[in-house]
């Protein structure tokens, strides 16, 4: 105990501040772990999102040639191989569309997966002993002279 201070009002001090360093310091190793699953969700979530623009970015763009291929589609046909090319080119774009939707809803399960696992981490925490062994004090430190 600090040798400027004396009485009833350092000894509680001491005694509630001692306490709730060891207390955190008790946790130290629980928090980190946490911390840890916290950041693998960040992490996941944002290449997730990244992930996911792309996917995005390749349907427009398929649909944008399939726009195009369909708009072309009349005056080509005219021509009896230019009505096969068109709508196999927009039978194709279709196909990919479909393709890339698969693999976002393919990522969005993993992601899912990803965040239940970390979930259920972070809620079996709660039973583990450096998170119960002892406990934050539950109020606030009281002067005793105030």
């Amino acid at each position: 105990m600090d040798a400027r201070w004396d009485g009833k009002a350092a000894e509680s001090a001491f005694g509630y501040f001692d306490y709730t360093i060891r207390a955190l310091e008790s946790q130290a190793a629980a928090l980190q772990k946490l911390h840890e699953e916290y950041l693998l969700v960040a992490e996941t979530v944002w290449h997730c999102a990244k992930a996911t623009a792309d996917i995005l970015k390749g349907i427009l763009d398929r649909l944008v040639v399939l726009g195009l291929t369909l708009m072309v589609a009349p005056f080509i046909a005219s021509s009896g191989a230019g009505v096969f090319v068109s709508l196999g080119l927009g039978a194709f774009q279709c196909a990919k569309i479909i393709s890339l939707w698969g693999e976002a809803t393919q990522l969005m399960t993993k992601v899912q997966n990803v965040l239940h696992s970390s979930i259920g981490v972070m809620q079996s925490m709660a039973n583990d002993p450096a998170f119960t062994t002892m406990k934050m004090p539950v109020i606030d430190y009281r002067h005793p002279g105030a």
